[in-house]
């Protein structure tokens, strides 16, 4: 018998550590949830939806400064013209909060140069400015809101002589050369329609600036100015009902990082769930909400980016960018071993759906709530499924409420 004492245990170590090896090789899943938000940025819908056809007509007439998305004719699903309107939010948001504070801003000040007959330091201050003043001044003139007035100054019966020579470019526009690099450009780049009238203008804004002539630029400076006012109360207008129009289409999104520490790969089912702790939560009639709020979502990444595709033409070579590839919700996705893996969950239905509490909006502004995340692990052979739950966090936008404390002082 104690022949056979070291191939047993012999045997018994082989089993253990095929055992380890076999353990420690296994799949092991860890998620951290990094933020939740609601937003209408992955809608999937392609069912036609209901368009808001005077909101889209505002939208694609509107007098602003950037470029407003075109939503085409015909039906439209829920993901084009969520697009269209997220485009249309981003553009207002620029303006409303970047453009036109500058465009006031820089017409503000050129008209205190004018006043105080600071004519070069004006003529820098619309040089540096001049896509967005000049710009301006086109938009306000060919939407009838501004209008130099009277007739052009005969200025060789004034008597007067130009400060600067007037040169015109292969496109018959003004240009003004000035000291260094800078020049004042009057593009006249508008409609067949409304070339002449812009032409007229363009030549006697060039005048105004050659014989600084001072009554011609405070009207030109006041033109933008009140072009600025109107842009400040119309595109802030416009962007509340777009705003408005796309809230109820808002859906909770989470960011996830699904972790795999084992020597396995692992599949994600495009399933998961966000369970939201509402049970006793009072909504509001007051009555606490029976139970937890279960959202179905959809886990969906985002593939590699097109390339840069050059087409090469007997007159010019043109780069041009593809857009990303959209996110897939649509198969599995694949964690290997050792790495990790960004996904985004989106809800299938919008946080304004009958069939969650009217609170539930509330309770996610608020962020008293917890909540957790479910994933499910594909199986071998696709005969079951292994739930991965992500540790409770804070039902609210987490990313928005992170504080970064000073460092330290010694």
């Amino acid at each position: 018998m104690a022949v056979f004492i070291p191939l047993i245990a012999a045997t018994v170590g082989a089993l253990i550590s095929a055992f380890l090896v076999y353990w420690l090789s296994r799949a092991k899943n860890a998620l951290t949830v990094d933020n939740i938000r609601a937003t209408a940025d992955y809608i999937n819908d392609r069912d036609d939806t209901i368009v808001n056809a005077d909101l889209v007509q505002d939208i694609e007439e509107s007098p602003g400064l950037g470029s407003m998305p075109s939503f085409g004719a015909g039906a439209l699903t829920e993901r084009q013209y969520l697009r269209g309107l997220i485009k249309a939010r981003n553009a207002l948001r620029e303006e409303t909060g970047a453009a036109i504070p500058r465009l006031m801003g820089a017409a503000t000040l050129f008209r205190q140069e004018v006043v105080e007959e600071k004519f070069d330091a004006a003529m820098q201050t619309w040089a540096r400015h001049q896509m967005l003043l000049w710009g301006s001044l086109i938009n306000a003139s060919m939407q009838g809101k501004f209008h130099m007035g009277g007739r052009r100054p005969d200025f060789d019966a004034m008597g007067m002589r130009p400060h600067h020579d007037i040169s015109f470019n292969d496109s018959g526009e003004p240009v003004i050369a000035l000291s260094g690099a800078w020049s004042l450009h009057f593009s006249t780049r508008v409609s067949f329609a409304q070339k002449p009238a812009i032409s007229l203008l363009a030549r006697r804004a060039a005048d105004a600036f050659a014989y600084k002539h001072k009554p011609e630029l405070l009207v030109m400076a006041d033109g933008v100015i009140d072009f600025g006012k109107f842009l400040t109360s119309s595109q802030s207008t416009l962007l509340r009902e777009v705003e408005k129009e796309i809230e109820p289409h808002l859906r909770l999104t989470v960011d996830v990082v699904a972790g795999n520490t084992g020597r396995s790969p692992i599949s994600l089912s495009n399933r998961a769930k966000l369970v939201v702790k509402t049970a006793g939560y009072p909504g509001k009639d007051g009555a606490p909400i029976q139970g937890d709020v279960e959202m179905n979502l959809s886990l969906g990444a985002q593939e590699d980016p097109v390339p840069i595709v050059y087409l090469v033409t007997d007159e010019e070579t043109t780069a041009i960018r593809q857009e990303d590839k959209e996110f897939d919700f649509e198969s599995p996705k694949l964690v290997q071993a050792g790495s990790s893996r960004r996904f985004v969950c989106v809800a299938e239905k919008p946080i304004s759906d009958d069939r969650f509490p009217d609170s539930l909006t509330d309770a996610f502004s608020v962020g008293n709530l917890q909540a957790y995340l479910v994933l499910a692990a594909i199986g071998r052979g696709n005969e079951n499924f292994e739930p991965i739950y992500s540790n409770d966090f804070l039902f609210r936008e987490l990313a928005r409420r992170v504080e970064l404390p000073r460092r330290k002082q010694d």
